[in-house]
């Protein structure tokens, strides 16, 4: 169950930092296109293994959700008409962390002898 959660987490997290970006006000906003593509392709690199349930792919994932993390800090203090997106990702990738920490626990707690 929690693979598949923080699966689709994650492909929310990709879904949403394109349109994320393209629906905030200027400066950042529809006119940065190159900034979603900069954001949005390093997310795709994990998302192979993170799709068949590999919790290192899962790792790889969450680190390279940080930039989006404070990204979206930033956004959801200094632009209040994005602020909703932004509490959205905020919501979306500290879900995923605490996803991936209860798996990786889980899955240690079932090695121990």
């Amino acid at each position: 169950m929690s693979k598949h959660l923080t699966t689709a987490i994650y492909v929310l997290i990709l879904l949403l930092q394109p349109l994320w970006l393209w629906l905030i006000p200027q400066p950042v906003g529809y006119e940065s296109a190159w900034l979603a593509i900069f954001l949005t392709i390093p997310l795709l690199f994990p998302l192979k293994g993170i799709l068949t349930g590999s919790l290192r792919k899962g790792i790889i994932g969450a680190y390279l959700s940080l930039p989006h993390l404070m990204f979206a800090i930033s956004e959801a203090w200094a632009r209040p008409a994005g602020r909703w997106l932004a509490i959205l990702q905020l919501f979306l990738i500290i879900s995923y962390w605490l996803l991936l920490i209860a798996r990786g626990r889980r899955r240690k707690a079932a090695q121990r002898p």
